[in-house]
């Protein structure tokens, strides 16, 4: 907003929020229901901000005056002015003395989709935590967010008849000529990969899918199209029968409709990671013990060789995939997937079933000599 308020004139004339680079599905049929106002379900559009995602701390207020039962303090990030106008909030969660830190953030999904939040639960005095909760319709919010900090540096923008921003989507074939950028905003690969697999935001896997999608056929990017470059990448790198065994249905894996075998995320992760130039980009955005969704993993163990993995986790399934490699050069990549799990013992085992194998791979690297050739022409073993 500085950016564009130091560059353009003091009046703007309409707020065009172009997201024509993607479909317009901007929720996959596929995630569940019950989940979408989830942080990581937030929705994917040609124009996001903040994750797509709006955060909400509450607390109890001066905690030396802070008494029990009384509605908290709700601060927004970003900060928000138009609560009540554009956005609504409704807050019926209180303020407890003792217990536990119980506070979660609703928003109406489906097809009564928008962006009114409703705030559940209690908040101790004492405590201050921020939970996430995905916007519906991010380019919409971007834009009457973009209008409210224009104007909060001195620039007019059109309202209508009820004093909202004026900001609208652009018409299917509508051509924006004689313009110049005030500011172009990119993100290096490397930063988008890290985002992805380190810290597990779905919304860069489903952007990237979309992406990918646009950047061959140059039509809007969908799930479907973004689908259909990944299996013929999976052919070309792979083979046909790799392709043929493996249903794509969306970016992050969220949906239950994607079926991918262990072999072949084994073989993509053996061939990405010899591949110059971006091999060891990839590996370096998966995380390490400790770090990312492996935090709490390998507590305990000793490991002697770098392991860099994703974990993936949906209702009744957990899986593990990535490297273990030496600094004598040798490596194996490894998927572990375990279906069908239906209780939280199950959980356990097959946490452990995925530490067992990397701690039985570490220990069997760990006895080779540097080049070794089983793993030299063979990565993944």
């Amino acid at each position: 907003a500085r950016a564009l308020a130091k560059a353009g004139p003091r009046r703007a004339s309409e707020i065009v929020l172009d997201d024509r680079i993607f479909d317009g599905a901007r929720v996959h049929p596929g995630w569940p229901v019950d989940q979408l106002n989830k942080w990581y379900c937030a929705e994917v559009a040609g124009l996001n901000f903040h994750t797509n995602v709006l955060t909400f701390y509450l607390s109890a207020g001066d905690d030396r005056n802070a008494v029990a039962g009384v509605t908290p303090i709700v601060r927004l990030e970003p900060a928000v002015d138009g609560v009540g106008r554009w956005i609504s909030i409704r807050n019926k969660a209180k303020t407890v003395s003792r217990g536990r830190h119980t506070a979660w953030v609703a928003r109406a999904v489906g097809a009564r989709a928008a962006n009114e939040f409703t705030v559940f639960g209690e908040v101790r005095i004492g405590a201050s935590a921020g939970i996430d909760a995905a916007v519906h319709d991010p380019p919409a919010f971007l834009g009457s967010l973009l209008a409210e900090h224009l104007e909060a540096l001195g620039v007019t923008v059109p309202r209508d008849a009820e004093g909202l921003p004026v900001v609208r989507r652009p018409e299917r074939n509508e051509r924006f000529e004689g313009f110049r950028p005030a500011v172009v905003v990119r993100t290096a690969m490397p930063d988008i990969l890290e985002r992805a697999n380190t810290n597990s935001q779905n919304l860069y896997s489903e952007a990237l899918l979309k992406r990918i999608a646009y950047e061959v056929t140059h039509e809007p990017g969908s799930w479907q199209s973004g689908a259909a470059v990944i299996r013929m990448l999976i052919t070309d790198d792979l083979g046909p029968e790799y392709a043929n065994t493996t249903t794509i249905d969306d970016g992050s894996g969220l949906s239950r409709g994607n079926r991918v075998a262990p072999g072949t995320l084994t073989a993509w992760l053996a061939d990405l990671a010899g591949r110059p130039g971006i091999g060891d980009a990839f590996v370096e955005s998966l995380p390490e013990p400790g770090e990312g969704t492996l935090r709490r993993r390998f507590r305990g163990d000793t490991i002697r060789n770098r392991v860099y993995a994703k974990s993936g986790s949906i209702n009744g399934v957990r899986c593990l995939s990535g490297y273990v490699m030496s600094d004598n050069g040798n490596a194996v990549a490894f998927s572990v997937m375990v279906n069908d799990i239906t209780h939280g013992g199950q959980i356990r085992d097959a946490l452990e079933l995925h530490e067992g194998v990397v701690l039985a791979i570490d220990s069997w690297l760990s006895t080779l000599p540097a080049g070794a050739p089983e793993t030299a022409d063979a990565l993944g073993g």
